[in-house]
């Protein structure tokens, strides 16, 4: 079709051609040109052209002039439609237009498979904020203190609304992880991340580096559940995320929020508030005139939660964890410093900290024979030890707020020391194993009624998986009694202890040695109840919860346990119950065997009798 067509327009060009050049051969023979026209076959023409005025002639001249024109335009058409490369110019052409089909295919695909996936978890985004907000379950006293949270299977999660989460965290959190977050371009995703994060992983040869925006991430942990870097689960990642925010279904904050109280801070604390109390020990306090919240203006009467007692150090420590947890997590020490060898309560001397060489690695001259620093011979802080790599991680979180105009040089400076501090003095703790510090998150207070609530939620009310329930249980324990209560068992039965009677005794009333010493009492359990109403005030099942000592066995709640004798217990009930007959203290009771008959059902027995089910020779077989 091409060459017919660029026939065809050669054809129609020649001719063209030559009745200009039949016309303007005319015109120039009658003036003295190059040629005439046969004047057989053009009879008549000059006497024509004799009778034009001057005006005529000069319009038949222009005439003649224009249309030389068009066939020098034809002309130059008609080269311009010889290509020289003809084979290579239909090559690219088809190569092109099959590029166009295919992007406007993976277009109309790709658009395709969105709508699709979306409307499949349109249910899962629609209860992206109940997964969320299903916190640990949560026990309290009669008072409203938290006596336990119990660690769901993947850590502690306390959920707080946005209003009580610290600015400073929120701000520290934005400049850090997705600084356009609260722009009205960013609408889940971040595509300048997203670039920058393919070419790193160009450069890697796979998935080297992740660009997921605050939304990503928190689409990642309450509906993908899938923390590998594919980029299938990336690509429906950015679906979801671009929905969630597109949809309406949540604002920002409510973004932010879920993002904050869910994210994984390491050391099995999920949301800001776990990371706050398991870490730095805080407790949260209702604020007073006398006691204002720290960090945060927080209204007399209400409760100022541990995440808004952090400082800007603290903020930093926490905030640059969620990047790497298992890397930067913040409380992993190296313990061989100090005069005491491995004392983790002694100050860890930079020299000391984890890391190839003395010193500030990427500074100091004593790394490597030749005097050359780390940082010269091409190492990063990744290179580092784990305090070292904390330490820069919350540098970078400080320099982004400092960046972004939340912090100024100074604040920056002074907070950076401080991390420095905690680190060197190991000022932040574990929930595991820590005796140091009582936190909701982190200890069982009143663990032996605790453990009985739990029972009772599973054997009473039918709540199998607890933890997970994301329940909040009140209690009618007081706490304050019950530590009373287990301290006065510890003081008489461990401690060297006065008696609570003096006017009755005499020197052995004072300095009397550990019970545990002196009559091999080990244990101990006390339970108070209010008589009007039933009310568990206090439960001691042991006198050490965490004792694996046989004779104590501190797990063992003695206070429910079945097997052990009431003994004189029972006695203040017994006696009651004698008062209210009629009976007194003169009245003697027989000091013999009563014999009760107990009937099992069976009739075996001679003459078709019942049989007991426990026979005494005394009783002639009754119980």
């Amino acid at each position: 079709m091409r060459e017919r067509a660029a026939g065809f327009a050669r054809g129609m060009s020649e001719q063209l051609s030559a009745v200009v050049e039949s016309a303007r051969g005319a015109f120039r023979g009658r003036d003295g040109g190059a040629r005439k026209m046969d004047p057989a076959r053009y009879t008549g023409y000059d006497s024509a052209i004799e009778t034009l005025s001057p005006e005529q002639r000069a319009e038949l001249e222009q005439r003649i002039y224009r249309r030389s024109r068009i066939r020098l335009l034809s002309r130059k058409w008609r080269i311009g439609r010889h290509n020289p490369h003809a084979v290579w110019f239909a090559a690219g052409f088809a190569i092109t237009a099959l590029l166009l089909v295919a992007l406007i295919g993976a277009g109309v695909g790709g658009g395709y498979y969105a709508i699709s996936y979306y409307n499949a978890n349109s249910a899962q985004i629609s209860n992206v904020a109940r997964l969320a907000e299903v916190g640990s379950t949560t026990i309290y006293d009669r008072n409203g203190k938290v006596l336990y949270v119990a660690p769901k299977a993947n850590g502690v999660n306390i959920y707080l609304p946005y209003n009580q989460i610290s600015d400073l965290v929120k701000k520290a959190t934005v400049s850090t992880e997705d600084r356009t977050f609260f722009d009205a371009t960013n609408i889940g995703i971040d595509w300048t991340s997203i670039a920058r994060a393919l070419l790193a992983d160009v450069s890697a040869g796979g998935a080297a580096q992740g660009a997921s925006t605050i939304t990503q991430q928190l689409v990642k942990n309450l509906v993908l559940h899938d923390n590998q870097k594919a980029l299938m689960r990336k690509i429906d990642e950015a679906i979801l995320s671009v929905g969630i925010t597109e949809s309406g279904t949540y604002s920002k904050a409510k973004i932010l929020e879920m993002y904050l109280d869910t994210i994984d801070y390491s050391d099995g604390n999920l949301g800001i508030e776990a990371a706050a109390e398991n870490y730095f020990g805080l407790t949260p306090f209702k604020v007073t005139a006398s006691k204002p919240c720290p960090s945060q203006q927080v209204p007399i009467g209400q409760t100022c939660w541990a995440n808004q007692q952090l400082d800007w150090a603290q903020t930093a420590m926490l905030v640059g964890v969620p990047n790497a947890p298992s890397i930067y997590r913040p409380n992993q020490f190296t313990y061989d410093c100090g005069p005491n060898g491995k004392n983790q309560n002694n100050p860890c001397d930079m020299a000391h900290w984890d890391n190839p060489c003395v010193g500030n690695p990427l500074t100091s001259t004593d790394c490597f024979p030749d005097g050359t620093t780390m940082a010269q011979q091409g190492y990063d802080y990744q290179d580092l030890g784990h305090e070292w790599l904390v330490y820069h991680r919350a540098e970078v979180v400080l320099d982004s707020l400092l960046r972004d105009g939340w912090i100024n040089k100074a604040t920056r400076d002074n907070s950076l020391n401080e991390v420095l501090s905690i680190l060197q003095n190991h000022k932040i703790y574990s929930h595991a194993g820590s005796t140091t510090f009582s936190s909701s998150g982190a200890t069982k207070l009143a663990p032996h009624f605790v453990d009985y609530v739990m029972q009772e939620l599973q054997t009473q009310f039918g709540i199998q998986d607890v933890a997970d329930a994301g329940i909040k249980v009140y209690t009618t324990l007081d706490l304050n009694l019950d530590t009373y209560a287990i301290q006065r068992a510890q003081y008489y039965i461990e401690k060297t202890h006065n008696m609570e009677w003096p006017t009755y005794c005499y020197s052995y009333c004072y300095n009397v040695p550990p019970l545990a010493q002196t009559d091999n009492v080990h244990n101990a359990a006390v339970v108070a109840m209010d008589p009007y109403t039933g009310d568990i005030l206090a439960m001691v099942g042991s006198v050490d919860y965490t004792s694996r000592d046989p004779k104590v066995d501190g797990f063992y709640n003695v206070a429910t346990s079945e097997n052990r004798s009431m003994g004189s217990s029972t006695k203040p009930i017994f006696y009651a119950t004698a008062f209210q007959m009629g009976w007194n203290p003169g009245i003697m009771m027989q000091d013999q065997p009563v014999c009760f008959p107990v009937a099992t059902g069976d009739t075996s027995g001679p003459g078709g009798k019942p049989t007991p089910d426990f026979a005494t020779p005394a009783c002639g077989g009754t119980w």
